[in-house]
């Protein structure tokens, strides 16, 4: 409950309903719209029935059962080229899909409804899908993509064609609430104003709950100050960013009350009982957090309950009521648990997302390097009959020169074997990716014949093997096309890409990591193929460690001391007996790619202390 709570469901849902509203003002009842359309012929006016219901659906509010509406009307809308049926489909379809859970969904429909209104110059749509997108790209935890939708948006909210100040306000506002995240509190400060500022102007269409908002947001960011001065234990500057907090916040009520809106009070009050709590004022906060536990119980909103649940069982702890504050403890935990649980969910959606993107990417990469290499390829050949007739016309006018020649033609040699093994990796490529493409393609064809049959065992067994292979795919194109990029060939990329490879393996089985190569700045050069076996030996590794160990945590830490370097993995798993295993090829792998780099390397591993793996290499 802090300026990043998630508040954008509120905002989300607001827009929705307006977004299709202004469409349309019929109210007629959902049933009867139902039957309307079991007779209405497969035409626009079939499209604007479709509408109607799902506006109705959207005032429930009920996105899951408006989603199978939308999408016939949008195929409709295709069907009859019906511009202003897509209009409103892409926006309502990736509302939907958001609502689901379904953000990948809803991030493909928001593209291709951003494509549709660039191409009808429709500056108001665009702008709403772009905001909508970048209110997607906050809930998977990709702030930087948010960011960069949110501006995007108001590139268009300046136009001239654009007059809605709400949708400016709000955008205003969420950008406002990541840079508060980010710990920026005077941008966020200066952004929330700026929002306030609009929502104030004369004749700006607002009841109140864009206002009260606003002021939150500055409450909010007032307090997420105090709380990182008070952290500091700089406690005169704390008190001051919790009194202007808590005068914001008043405003901010009062407007809440005069809008009826409870979530904004229960919110509100929280924020109210969190800073008396902080100042000791232990009769203030109790009032307060009871307030919003009782405000809280009259709506379906949970986000934020966590926070509550642990400051009243702080609070109670300190006033020696230790059953309660064992009470409230338990729904903390209980209530944290299920919002873990969706960040896990969330965290996955945009691996797979991200995944796909990049799965783009590394297919126009390596068609750019094929271009590159035959280019490369015809470029020496021409220069190869050049060098022919250069030596002949030098033969014939000195021998003396023989010496130069066979300098030139030594140097040639070992670019055309580096254009050979360039070759060699493409074949490579080629093999690895033909062949998992051929698996592909066979389960899809016994997948088609067990959808004749239904086996939903087998089917199921068929679809995973498919995933599994693409999976595969991308994964050994990723890593090929980084290994062959002469663009990463410093230390620094490499050891971000092991710790992003880290991060992404170890969330498969809930495992934490530690790391500090945030804090590395070395910008030293590799050779190649001591950057293909220090990722080699290190993914290795990271696999073993998360597939056998059983850990809870993984450490990957970096020490550079002099012109040697020590990279090391540890993990706090079941660990194994040094003396008695059995040195497979996993183990012998990473001995001989350590050996192949000059590079010291060192195994440690007891049973229950888990295992630690260290490389030693000197540095350019």
């Amino acid at each position: 409950m802090n300026c990043n709570r998630n508040n954008l469901k509120t905002v989300f849902l607001a827009y929705s309903v307006f977004f299709t509203a202004v469409c349309f003002a019929q109210s007629t009842t959902i049933d009867s719209l139902k039957k309307v359309l079991q007779y209405q012929r497969a035409d626009t006016n079939k499209v604007d029935k479709l509408q109607e219901l799902c506006i109705s659906l959207l005032s429930v509010p009920d996105l899951p059962q408006t989603l199978p509406y939308a999408l016939e009307a949008l195929e409709l809308s295709k069907k009859n080229n019906y511009t202003k049926g897509r209009n409103w489909s892409y926006f309502t379809i990736a509302s939907a899909k958001y609502e689901t859970y379904d953000y990948i969904g809803a991030l493909n429909y928001c593209d291709s409804g951003l494509q549709f209104h660039k191409q009808l110059n429709d500056s108001f749509r665009a702008c709403r899908i772009l905001q909508l997108t970048g209110m997607i790209h906050f809930v998977l935890g990709d702030t930087a993509e948010a960011l960069i939708k949110y501006n995007d948006a108001l590139k268009f909210e300046t136009m001239k064609d654009i007059d809605d100040k709400i949708m400016l306000s709000q955008i205003h506002n969420l950008i406002g609430d990541i840079f508060c995240k980010q710990g920026r509190y005077a941008e966020a400060l200066e952004k929330h104003y700026a929002a306030l500022k609009i929502c104030e102007v004369p004749g700006v269409d607002d009841d109140g709950w864009n206002r009260a908002y606003s002021f939150q947001c500055i409450g909010d960011v007032y307090k997420e100050m105090g709380d990182a001065e008070f952290g500091k234990g700089n406690n005169k500057q704390a008190k001051n960013c919790y009194t202007k907090a808590t005068e914001i916040n008043a405003k901010a009520r009062s407007l809440w009350i005069e809008v009826d809106d409870i979530r904004g009070l229960a919110e509100n009050d929280y924020v109210f009982g969190h800073i008396y709590f902080k100042i000791g004022d232990i009769k203030k906060a109790s009032k307060y957090f009871n307030k919003s536990f009782e405000e809280y119980k009259k709506t379906n909103y949970s986000e934020g309950l966590n926070d509550l649940y642990l400051d009243m069982a702080r609070l109670d702890s300190a006033r020696g009521n230790y059953k309660r504050a064992f009470e409230f403890h338990k729904l903390y935990v209980i209530e944290n648990k299920k919002r873990e649980d969706q960040n896990v969910i969330r965290k996955a959606a945009g691996f797979k997302y991200k995944s796909k993107i990049e799965q783009r990417e590394a297919e126009l990469k390596l068609l750019s390097a094929e271009n590159k290499l035959q280019s490369e390829v015809s470029h020496r050949n021409r220069q190869n009959k050049n060098i022919a007739y250069g030596v002949l016309v030098l033969v014939m006018l000195a021998g003396g020169l023989a010496f130069y020649i066979f300098r030139k033609r030594k140097l040639l040699q070992a670019k055309q074997a580096m254009i050979s093994e360039r070759l060699r990796i493409s074949q490579e490529l080629h093999d690895e990716v033909g062949a998992t493409l051929s698996g592909i393609a066979m389960y899809s064809h016994l997948a088609k014949e067990q959808v004749k049959n239904p086996q939903v065992g087998a089917i199921e067994n068929s679809l995973s093997i498919i995933q599994s292979n693409a999976g595969e795919m991308v994964n050994k194109l990723n890593d090929i096309v980084w290994l062959i990029n002469p663009g990463q060939d410093s230390l620094q990329q490499l050891l971000q890409r092991l710790e992003d490879y880290v991060i992404q393996i170890a969330a498969v089985k809930n495992i934490r990591v530690k790391s500090n190569i945030n804090g590395h700045h070395s910008a030293n050069i590799l050779p190649a193929e001591t950057r293909r076996n220090i990722y080699l030996l290190f993914k290795e590794a990271i696999n073993n460690a998360v597939k056998y160990s059983n850990a809870t945590l993984l450490e990957l830490y970096i020490k550079e001391q002099d012109s040697n370097i020590e990279i090391s993995l540890k993990d706090d798993g079941d660990g194994f007996d040094m003396e008695s295993v059995s040195r497979g090829n996993g183990l012998n792998n990473m001995q001989q790619r350590a050996t192949d780099i000059k590079a010291g390397w060192i195994i440690e591993s007891a049973k229950g202390k888990g295992t630690s793996i260290s490389l030693t290499i000197k540095i350019p």
